[in-house]
């Protein structure tokens, strides 16, 4: 039984969390304290890993009455932490479930824990769970229904079957039920690696060796040994009771007293000790060495961990038909606290290795660029607060295995990485190289401060068409985004960018979409005598003479200005730019004042500094708002 997501309400920070994935793997990523951990530890409840205390209870605020000074604070009145599974073809037929099931389990102060799935059920109430009935429980109900035996008064069977054959005759209905013990021990096992200041390789141990033995302990050649053992140990219990029955029976004045001593056989893993012998033989308890060998012993362990989490079977003789693998789910807490850039490497590819297990989901929680960069764009999960924690993937991909490929050469070809994405604040596009170089020199004489200092991520993106596709991209994953792209394009490609097309992509034309050129693109906006003066510094004429404005304007009677003017420069100076990038880098460079940039062009940047510095502002107010902690109380209002 695998699960596939999970949804917590009323723990901690997590008031109200809904459909967090669980995949091969799923990062979950964002700020400290922001509920990272907590959404861990909402799983590790769910697989019933974690026993929550009231202080668990996420702290609600409530404004103050008529009679109060203060505003009250309350906690919500119960954890709920609700999964969605999927069952193998195995456990359907041998369990009689649904392919899908949704389990719950709840935590409530004075009641407890239940475990509870949704399931349809009988509508009458009564006719449901005859399992947990007693036979004289069932004679009762029995009789209530008018329904007779179908065999022996004194077996259980007789009064369930028939009982069971009525319940079909009612309409069924949909409601949460306990989850009975066969279909529990089915849900997956669950390993927790930590990469805190105190690692625990001993519990690391036996949480993996833990994996094992819930396979070996269900094996029926084992089982069967226990329950004989079990026999054995009871009829010797039962011959010395004798002595216990004859002195009831005798004081009691009763026929006969029988006494049936129960013996419950479990197997059960003690906290394993591990102690480490160096090469002279001295052997140290692993509690007794430092910090830092715990953590390469932990490290260790989670390595050697990938071969008990394999779906390989246990015994040859094991039925391969019928056999059901454990299933997992591995959660890493920081694994990379402490570690070096090798060391976080080792653990990625550890990640990588369990996540091709097909029995092996995986939750981990992270800051390390390393570990962020190295999966999947669609499987990052970021954890953000507004005043209360939402969980919201980073980029949207679809189901679809093709589709979600494409999405993700998308992103490659690009050249973002999943850390980019995750920390740039507002992200221009912009055609190519010429753009990419160009932009930041003559930004920074503009407005004396870096694109990367004013919030404002550039990106070539090949052609206008990509820098279509690099803003509809951004836009349909919620960032902010604009591209800025040669006049022509709108004059050229009217098919692509169309107002209603560029709606359809998702984008403003008034919001997203920037166009320069005088009047087709980005070279022209400058003016003959900046192209001239700035010639006769950079590339001054082989034959002497002063660079001629007359002759440049000529070059603008037609398309691509930029050809021709590089051409042009090319014909006549021997120390010309060997392209276009490079010349229109030459005259960026060359421009020392804002007033020689066109008002185009600095129009354009007085759009991108109050597009960025709004989403700044934006920023500062939320992270101004008290961002929870994983259990720290919200803000309560005063009266």
């Amino acid at each position: 039984m695998q699960i596939i997501s999970f949804s917590v309400a009323g723990f901690r920070s997590l008031e109200d969390v809904a459909d967090i994935p669980v995949k091969r793997p799923t990062i979950l990523v964002g700020p400290n304290d922001g509920g990272k951990s907590a959404s861990l530890t909402a799983l590790s409840f769910l697989l019933g890993k974690y026993a929550p205390e009231e202080d668990d209870l996420t702290l609600l605020a409530s404004t103050a009455g008529l009679n109060e000074s203060k505003a009250t604070v309350r906690r919500a009145a119960e954890i709920t932490v609700t999964g969605n599974f999927e069952c193998s073809e195995v456990e359907v037929a041998e369990l009689e479930i649904p392919k899908h099931l949704t389990i719950r389990r709840r935590y409530r102060p004075g009641t407890g824990v239940d475990l509870e799935m949704r399931m349809r059920v009988c509508a009458e109430a009564r006719l449901r769970q005859l399992d947990k009935l007693s036979i004289n429980e069932l004679k009762e109900l029995a009789k209530t229904f008018e329904t007779k035996s179908d065999g022996p008064a004194s077996a259980k069977a007789s009064w369930k079957v028939p009982l069971e054959r009525l319940a079909l005759d009612f309409d069924t209905v949909e409601e949460w039920v306990t989850v009975p013990n066969k279909i529990a021990q089915r849900l997956p096992a669950l390993l927790i690696f930590r990469g805190d200041d105190a690692p625990d390789p001993e519990s690391a141990i036996k949480d993996a060796l833990a994996i094992r033995f819930k396979e070996y302990a269900a094996d029926e050649e084992i089982t069967s040994t226990l329950n004989e053992v079990s026999a054995k140990i009871s009829s010797r219990l039962s011959e010395d009771a004798q002595g216990i029955r004859d002195h009831i029976a005798e004081r009691c004045q009763v026929r006969n007293v029988t006494i049936e001593p129960q013996i419950n056989i479990r197997p059960t893993l003690a906290h394993p000790k591990l102690r480490l012998e160096d090469a002279w033989g001295n052997s140290v308890a692993l509690g007794s060495s430092g910090a830092g060998r715990a953590r390469r012993v932990s490290l260790a362990v989670w390595e050697s961990s990938s071969g008990l989490l394999k779906e390989s079977k246990h015994s040859e003789e094991v039925d391969q038909e019928s056999f059901t693998h454990t299933d997992v789910v591995v959660i890493y807490d920081e694994p990379d606290t402490h570690l070096d850039y090798n060391h976080q490497r080792r653990v990625m590819s550890l990640v990588r290795e369990q996540c091709s297990f097909p029995n092996v989901r995986i939750m981990m929680a992270t800051h390390s660029l390393n570990l962020i960069d190295g999966v999947d764009i669609g499987d990052i999960v970021q954890v953000e607060s507004d005043g209360s924690t939402k969980c919201r993937v980073v980029v949207e991909t679809p189901d679809d295995v093709i589709e979600r490929k494409l999405v993700t050469d998308l992103a490659v070809a690009l050249g973002f990485r999943n850390s980019v994405l995750l920390h740039e604040r507002f992200f221009v596009g912009v055609e190519g190289v010429t753009e990419q170089q160009a932009f930041p020199v003559l930004f920074r004489t503009y407005a004396g401060r870096s694109l990367q200092s004013a919030g404002i991520s550039l990106w070539p993106c090949g052609n206008n068409e990509g820098a279509l596709n690099f803003a509809s991209f951004l836009r349909a994953n919620n960032r902010a985004v604009a591209f800025v792209v040669d006049n022509d394009s709108t004059i050229n490609r009217k098919d692509l960018f169309h107002e209603d097309r560029l709606k359809r992509f998702g984008l403003d034309p008034t919001e997203h979409c920037q166009y320069i050129g005088n009047p087709m693109e980005f070279e022209d906006i400058f003016d003959d005598a900046t192209w001239c003066t700035a010639a006769d510094t950079l590339w001054p004429r082989d034959d002497g003479e002063p660079w001629n404005k007359v002759e440049v304007g000529a070059l603008r009677d037609g398309k691509k200005f930029s050809d021709k003017l590089c051409t042009f420069f090319a014909e006549h100076s021997s120390k010309a730019a060997r392209g276009k990038a490079e010349m229109m880098f030459g005259l960026a460079s060359w421009i020392s004042e804002p007033t020689e940039i066109p008002l185009q062009l600095r129009q354009v940047f007085d759009y991108l500094i109050e597009k960025s510095d709004a989403l700044s502002l934006q920023m500062e107010e939320a992270s101004g708002t008290s961002e929870p902690a994983e259990n720290a109380e919200r803000a309560v209002p005063s009266s």
